[in-house]
């Protein structure tokens, strides 16, 4: 069954009506922020059940009972689909119609406004509502609403940008150089190694890759070619939509950065929808498909914490967790927007899943090489208008880990992100193919595959599984090498661990000795 997380109460949206004499409320499952959207139906076919059965995740506390679930779903006209006693996660399987009234709400669709106007999904009002039978026993119930949860962690491909023709690289507004991931690797002393053996999973809400363009790209820098497998979670799949800015950048990007660092690596690209369904599903496939030899999941998709319901943000935790204690390492980029994580409201917010206590935020460094490729200045990333800057600050929602503790400032109640940074700034980007387009592209996107990457290598040399990587860092702090200068908007980096940058930049081979000294002991 799920693990229950405890954290700080959040006050969630009210129900819009009250709940039935049998039925209580589930706190905190509300859809977030829907008064920014339009509602276009209850239409004719929603209301009378006529839309085609699709499939939620309800997912169960410890504890909970199996039967009762069943019985629920059998007296709402509700299919049982599967079970995973594993992840406490029980697949339903209804029309909308039967959905809505089997958990005391009316699903509708929605549309943006403005900007956003393309953009359509199905949600609900108030939050959903339970027989007393299971009142404590879910955690959540993901998939009744499509609303995206996610977006992309990268700055946009600049096709200005060729293939670095030396070893030094210089910052520029107009940057026509870009590093690869095997460039950074060796700035920061990674140890020599493929990956070879190792399992890296890339997790992926939408676009797609060509398998084209991964063979353009790993003869054109001169690195043996990865083995990368495609795999569907939910119906979603490798699916290239032509638009080099868009989620296929952020998809080759992942693949190329990884690739370079790892080539090694069975690297394997789960597509899953954007939904916080889709999301939990992918990382629970991955921690699977891992099995016993655990490596490494790369994230470069995320959202502000206010962007997510509680009662989603929970399980997305609880499954980070299952990962970690599977022994696998998950790696989330903090976000390209500074301390604002790009909302408007003049306060500080942190992206969603880095903050989650369980999973490796990477957040992002401006870096300078020198003549022999080694590594020289580097600063934070930001400070420079329209430029992006490292995501980082702290939780509102996550309480602050036991690895963080007697780190994070005196009097922090909260979670610090990020954890450790890498090179991400557009002005010192990454060189990569993304629908038949040569360029460059920044965003602590890059960060995510490269330290995943980073993991497959570690996991080569140590000839087993990697530590976690939080407790090792936490506890070897001279394992990285620290950014002191720069800032994010409302933090600045500084000595030791920063909201900014974190503990710096890993020191690969000093991380390696850290992780060989641990398992001696």
């Amino acid at each position: 069954m799920a693990t229950r997380i405890d954290r700080p109460s959040v006050t969630p949206p009210a129900s819009p009506r009250p709940a039935a004499p049998d039925r209580v409320p589930l706190k905190g499952s509300a859809v977030p922020d829907l008064a920014s959207y339009e509602k276009v139906s209850p239409s004719a076919n929603l209301a009378r059940g006529s839309s085609p059965k699709r499939t939620v995740s309800m997912v169960l506390n410890s504890g909970a009972d199996l039967g009762a679930v069943k019985r629920f779903a059998t007296s709402n006209g509700l299919d049982v689909a599967s079970v995973d006693r594993g992840t406490g996660t029980v697949k339903l399987s209804g029309t909308n119609d039967q959905l809505g009234k089997a958990f005391g709400v009316q699903v509708g669709q929605y549309r943006g406004t403005g900007s956003s106007a393309k953009q359509s999904f199905l949600a609900y009002e108030g939050d959903l509502q339970l027989p007393r039978s299971l009142s404590g026993k879910v955690q959540s119930v993901l998939g009744m609403s499509t609303k995206p949860v996610a977006h992309t962690m990268n700055t946009g491909l600049n096709t200005a940008v060729s293939l670095n023709p030396s070893a030094a690289a210089t910052p520029a507004a107009v940057p026509t150089r870009g590093y690869t991931g095997a460039d950074v690797a060796k700035a920061y002393d990674f140890p020599t190694a493929t990956g070879k053996g190792q399992k890296l999973a890339i997790i992926e809400l939408g676009g797609g890759y060509k398998q084209a363009d991964l063979d353009a790209y790993f003869k054109k820098i001169g690195v043996p070619e990865p083995k990368v497998t495609a795999v569907s979670v939910d119906g979603a799949k490798n699916a290239p939509d032509g638009d080099p800015n868009g989620a296929d950048g952020e998809v080759d990007l992942d693949i190329d950065v990884a690739g370079a660092v790892a080539p090694g690596a069975d690297i394997k690209v789960y597509f899953a929808p954007n939904t916080d369904q889709g999301f939990v599903d992918a990382i629970n496939q991955a921690v699977k498909d891992q099995g016993n030899t655990p490596g490494a999941i790369s994230i470069s998709w995320g959202g502000s914490e206010s962007d997510w319901s509680p009662t989603a943000q929970a399980s997305m935790d609880a499954a980070i967790k299952n990962a970690a204690a599977k022994g696998v390492n998950v790696y989330v980029a903090s976000g390209d927007d500074g301390s604002s994580d790009g909302k408007t409201d003049g306060k500080n917010h942190s992206d969603f899943p880095a903050s989650s206590p369980f999973a490796i935020a990477t957040g992002g460094t401006r870096l300078q090489t020198g003549s022999n490729g080694q590594r020289g200045t580097e600063t934070a990333w930001g400070g420079i208008r329209g430029n992006g800057a490292s995501g980082g600050g702290f939780s509102t929602t996550e309480p602050v880990p036991d690895f963080q503790k007697g780190v994070v400032p005196a009097g922090t109640t909260h979670r610090g992100v990020p954890d450790i940074a890498g090179n991400a700034d557009p002005q010192t980007p990454y060189f990569v193919q993304v629908d038949g387009t040569t360029g460059g592209i920044g965003g602590t996107s890059a960060v995510a595959p490269l330290m995943a990457a980073l993991n497959a290598r570690l996991g080569e040399a140590l000839k087993g599984p990697v530590p976690n990587l939080n407790k090792v860092a936490y506890a070897n702090p001279s394992a990285f090498f620290d950014v002191t200068q720069g800032t994010n908007g409302a933090f600045k980096a500084g000595k030791g661990w920063d909201p900014v940058t974190g503990l710096g930049v890993p020191d690969g081979n000093k991380l390696l000795d850290a992780m060989k000294k641990m398992k001696q002991r």
